[in-house]
């Protein structure tokens, strides 16, 4: 009975051990991305939700000429474009139990130019309260990420 408890015990602590380094892993290279209020210039801060997040980062050496140009390296585009503006656009999507909306803003004005990442995400019913407390620790880790993507695919 010890035995197995110990096993058990090992074996947890190697799950756990490998998915910090995995985390870590992800997390390599995405310094310069920044938690940040959401903006609230950006469409999606007008939006009725539940949890909304922004992470920007700056594009110091490569840009985007629009948003135009932006939207061909985006990898997740959720299930429709919900708004596009000069410097912003919007894909809305759901998951199980969520209705999520992504933004992409593209900042021409400031000096270096940044990309922020609007996150905003509604909670249906408790099916959705449930994937998102699985899934937000691991979008808290992806998001960042995806954003880094962003910037190092920027042409020259």
């Amino acid at each position: 009975m010890i035995a197995a408890i110990f096993r058990a015990t090992i074996l947890t602590l190697a799950v756990v051990a490998f998915v910090a380094v995995l985390g870590l892993f992800v997390m390599a290279g995405v310094a310069s991305v920044h938690g940040i209020p959401v903006p609230s210039t950006s469409f999606v801060a007008s939006l009725q939700a539940d949890y909304s997040d922004a992470y920007r980062a700056p594009l110091e050496f490569n840009t985007y000429r629009d948003i135009a140009q932006l939207t061909e390296y985006i990898s997740h585009n959720g299930e429709r474009e919900s708004y596009r503006g000069d410097n912003e656009i919007i894909y809305e999507g759901r998951a199980p139990g969520i209705q999520y909306f992504v933004s992409y803003i593209l900042d021409k004005t400031t000096v270096p130019q940044t990309l922020t990442m609007v996150t905003s995400v509604r909670l249906l019913n408790r099916r959705g309260r449930y994937f998102w407390t699985v899934f937000k620790p691991i979008y808290h880790r992806l998001a960042p990420y995806l954003v880094d993507r962003l910037v190092q695919a920027a042409p020259l």
